[in-house]
């Protein structure tokens, strides 16, 4: 039976990109069924490509205004929604559908009491109520034509061949706490050079502090790609052949990529926000201070075999 399947997920590019599990399992369970996210539009354009998603909404639509209103009221598109998932603190969204429709609800807002759980699992736990169980997705890779059409979800980034090394390094994301120091940033990339790699940096409104602290202490100018969208980020690290950055959702979106992905950690723990993908290697603090340029080489030495 087709089912219409609503997702209310709120969020920036890294809240996004860690539902691609819970996705995953849901297309696995309902496989005949039109599944829309609502919730940040760009940042889910990767994931529609990918075929995860039939449709997305943006959270800033009308629709979902009035599901906030002092009488909330179900855009008639929604009234026939068969399950409606609410990953979201407020719970106006779960009653209003609750009350207005026949909807099975699962009202799952971000985890904050228990053990530590790498937050794309604790997704995928939230759905056993509709009988999804985890699809054994920490793999997967939503790659490959981003410009030309769908991503192949089946194909490895691996499988690609150039005659050039490229490297995508992001040295910015949501918090300043999370990004490893500029100065280093800046003596990896010139070492990268160095060694034959040709390198872009990548850079979002946020990010303009951190790469001009890292143009300052490199000599002699550096690329700098300012993304227009999701989808031409994607674009952008989709073609190179590693990425290096920060606990951010650029990073995420990289590992899910298939791209190789060197993820630097510091104060949040890879345990419960590590990028998820095919192949990723994450430099940790572990309780220390910053690792080294010299501890994110070797993972770039042997990325680059």
């Amino acid at each position: 039976m087709n089912e219409q399947i609503l997702v209310f997920r709120p969020g920036a590019l890294g809240d996004t990109i860690l539902t691609v599990d819970a996705l995953a399992a849901l297309r696995v369970r309902f496989p005949s069924s039109a599944i829309e996210l609502i919730g940040n539009a760009d940042a889910a354009s990767p994931l529609l490509r990918s075929g995860l998603l039939d449709s997305v909404c943006s959270f800033d639509a009308a629709a979902v205004g009035a599901l906030f209103q002092s009488q909330p009221r179900v855009s008639g598109r929604w009234e026939g929604a068969d399950v409606v998932i609410s990953w979201m603190h407020a719970t106006q969204v779960a009653e209003a559908f609750q009350t207005r429709t026949a909807a099975r609800i699962v009202f799952a807002p971000p985890e904050t009491d228990g053990p530590p759980m790498h937050v794309a699992d604790h997704l995928v736990q939230t759905l056993a109520p509709l009988g999804v169980t985890s699809a054994g997705t920490e793999q997967l890779a939503l790659l490959s034509t981003v410009n030309e059409g769908p991503f192949n979800v089946s194909s490895p980034q691996a499988s690609r061949r150039r005659s050039l090394r490229n490297a995508v390094i992001h040295p910015g994301s949501g918090s300043v706490r999370k990004n490893w120091p500029a100065e280093r940033y800046a003596k990896l990339g010139e070492r990268l050079s160095s060694h034959g790699w040709h390198v872009t940096w990548t850079a979002g409104p946020a990010d303009e502090a951190v790469i001009e602290e890292v143009s300052k202490r490199t000599a002699g100018p550096i690329r700098i790609l300012r993304p227009r969208s999701a989808l031409n980020l994607a674009s952008i690290i989709a073609a190179a052949d590693l990425y290096l950055g920060n606990d951010s959702g650029v990073t995420h979106l990289s590992a899910r990529l298939g791209v190789p992905t060197i993820a630097i950690f510091g104060p949040t723990s890879p345990r419960v926000w590590g990028p998820r993908g095919p192949r990723v290697q994450i430099i940790s603090t572990e309780g220390g201070g910053w690792r080294s340029v010299d501890d994110v080489w070797g993972p770039v030495v042997k990325f680059g075999d």
